[in-house]
Parts: C-alpha cells; structure tokens; sequence
C-alpha cells in the first residue's frame, strides 16, 4: 500500500488493517486511543504494520517453507481482499461526499476574526509550493513578521487546527509541509481577505528549498 499524509486516507488504511487483525486485545487499544487523539496517524500505522507482519505476514512466510504455491495463493488472496476493502471504502466516502451539505467561502469564514484568517493565510502560503518541508521556528518567524505580539499558543493552535482539518501534515516532530487540499484552503481564504477589503500579509519563509 502506497504512503500517504492525507488524513482521510490514512484512516482508510488503518481500517483496511485492523480489519485483518481486529480480534487482537492490543488492536483495540490501538484504535481506541487513535480515536480519542491520543496517538498519532503515523504511530498506529507503524503499531499495525508490525502486528500484520508478525500475523498474517508470519503465517504466510511460515506457510512457504512447507508449500510456495500454496503461500503465493493465500498473498494474492489477502491482496485481492484488501484491494476490495480498499474500494469499498473509497465508494463509501465518494457518496458520503455526495450526500455532504455544500457550503461556500464566505460560510466557512464566517464571523471569524480578521487576523485568525491572515495569521492562518501565512503558515499556508509559507508552506505553499516547496519541495520539502519546513521547520516549525520558521512558520512561527514568518507568522511573526505579519503579527509580532502574536503569542506561541497562538501559532500552536492554528498548526494544530489545520493539521487536524487535513490542510497541512507533519512530517516528524516539529517540521510541516503543505497538502494539496490546503492549497485549495489557501486559495478560498485570500479571496475572503480580498473581500474584506485586507491587505494580504507578505509571507517570506526564510529556510532554504
């Protein structure tokens, strides 16, 4: 299974997953505290990768050292299954993206302060079009030098604001990177500023590519 930093697909692998391994008391621990935010995308994947390596994965090898061919079989099996899980789930999201309420720019910004908008409108322009990621000191520079008084709790809580929404990922502690449905953020955001007649905040991120 490909690698991903979209939040909504990295829920779909960690379903995919404990579907194989559901029946382990760990399993739901794990899912439990991933549900409550208590764990990262990244630990769970990492937790459920090694509990599908050590199960199934065990079985398969240890089925091969008696009979390949009947071990290549039950791989393709468990890859034909996950491939079906895989599509079903994506349906499933497809038409729960359907039935979803659509709502415009203008409701999703609505009666929110001016400056939480600009602030936000920096860490995703300085996290725009790079080619890697870029340290949190950097994002709390450029957000500083649009807000100076701006407070670190501040900064914190947008970082984890539009992580949690899937606007930005983290790739290890303390660095980001923009998402591409954080560019369409972006993009809805500077046409409300732009409506409110602001000025949009020059946004310089000083770490080099």
């Amino acid at each position: 299974m490909a690698q991903t930093d979209d939040p909504e697909a990295v829920s779909r692998l960690v379903e995919l997953v404990a579907q194989l391994v559901r029946e382990k008391e760990e399993t739901k621990r794990l899912i439990a505290a991933f549900g409550k935010g208590e764990i990262s995308s990244d630990r769970i994947i990492a937790e459920l990768s090694a509990q599908y390596q050590l199960g199934i994965g065990g079985a398969v090898r240890a089925l091969a050292e008696h009979d390949k061919f009947a071990a290549q079989q039950l791989g393709e099996r468990l890859r034909s299954r996950l491939d079906g899980m895989l599509a079903e789930l994506t349906a499933r999201d497809a038409t729960a993206a359907k039935l979803r309420p659509r709502t415009s720019a203008s409701d999703t910004f609505k009666d929110r302060d001016d400056d939480v908008l600009r602030r936000e409108f920096v860490i995703l322009k300085a996290l725009a079009n790079r080619n890697s990621d870029l340290k949190s000191s950097s994002i709390f520079d450029a957000v500083r030098a649009f807000d100076p008084k701006v407070p670190d709790e501040s900064i914190t809580a947008h970082l984890g604001r539009l992580l949690k929404a899937g606007l930005i990922a983290r790739e290890r502690k303390g660095r980001y990177r923009g998402l591409p449905h954080g560019n369409d953020y972006l993009a809805a955001l500077e046409a409300e500023i732009e409506s409110r007649r602001l000025p949009l905040p020059v946004v310089d991120a000083q770490e080099p590519e």
